[in-house]
């Protein structure tokens, strides 16, 4: 079947849908480039896409979708979600999407994957969506030496002197669990940045792609996310986030939230109090 005539079904298919649920709500129509970060750098915020009853929107990928590369997490019944072109997905609501936003995760020929959070807003839906890559930031100073010896050391688990935030002792059972809620174990400060330590079990690799730390002050900027599964313990994934330190903090510096999205588009809340050293 060519594309040609997949587009046309799909079109087709959103006629439909529009028809049959029309939406009570009168929304403003847009059409937008989504900037994401370019390959080795990593996103700060997972991108909102904002969908609704009643209306198509349409998700422009830069790079060709492998087959079968897209899911939606906890969404059955409530978005469709077809193909229509190599690098075009049309997004179909059923009913509203809210207020826990749904993941879509996308995987492209050129090994990369894209997470995205579907919400329905009041205001405004997006008829077309094109993600663009951001150009990268000017480097001005070379990462120091310490910063990958830090990360190397957190990922390994070994003692790191220097004032930082440690977890109560948690025990580790010996059954083995699908997937368990992320936790940061250990937060270590030097200079401009924060090290942050995540561990999580699970029987299968989850390596957090993107990260949003809000603390007193607003967002913090991540500048690098690093992974590895225990050499040991096989079950245990550990992550490592770097963060810039905001100007001016003192130590204590209290996160309120914590979200985490893995490539597989797995989105974690944590309920965890933390005070960054």
């Amino acid at each position: 079947m060519s594309w040609h005539r997949v587009i046309v079904i799909g079109v087709g298919l959103v006629a439909a849908v529009a028809q049959a649920e029309p939406s009570p709500h009168v929304r403003a129509g847009v059409w937008r480039k989504l900037a994401v970060a370019p390959a080795g750098e990593a996103s700060e915020v997972v991108p909102e896409l904002r969908v609704a009853p009643g209306s198509a929107t349409l998700l422009h990928l830069p790079s060709p979708i492998l087959p079968g590369g897209f899911t939606v997490s906890g969404g059955q019944g409530r978005v469709d979600v077809h193909q229509v072109t190599p690098t075009t997905l049309v997004i179909v609501p059923a009913t509203e999407v809210g207020p826990e936003r749904v993941p879509l995760a996308v995987a492209t020929a050129d090994q990369r994957r894209y997470p995205f959070l579907m919400a329905t807003r009041p205001e405004v839906v997006d008829l077309e969506v094109s993600v663009v890559f951001r150009d990268p930031p000017a480097k001005t100073v070379a990462q120091q030496r310490s910063d990958f010896d830090l990360v190397g050391a957190l990922l390994n688990h070994e003692q790191v002197h220097a004032r930082q935030y440690q977890r109560p002792v948690r025990g580790r059972g010996q059954g083995r669990s699908a997937w368990e809620t992320p936790y940061i174990e250990t937060a270590v400060r030097m200079g401009g940045r924060y090290f942050i330590q995540v561990a999580n079990r699970s029987t299968a690799p989850w390596k957090v792609q993107q990260a949003k730390l809000e603390g007193t002050s607003g967002i913090l900027r991540v500048v690098d996310i690093r992974w590895q599964m225990e050499p040991v313990d096989q079950d245990w994934n550990v992550n490592v986030i770097v963060a810039e330190v905001p100007e001016g903090t003192r130590a204590d510096y209290v996160l309120t939230a914590i979200e985490l999205v893995g490539e597989d588009a797995r989105v974690a809340r944590l309920a965890q109090e933390v005070s960054l050293p």
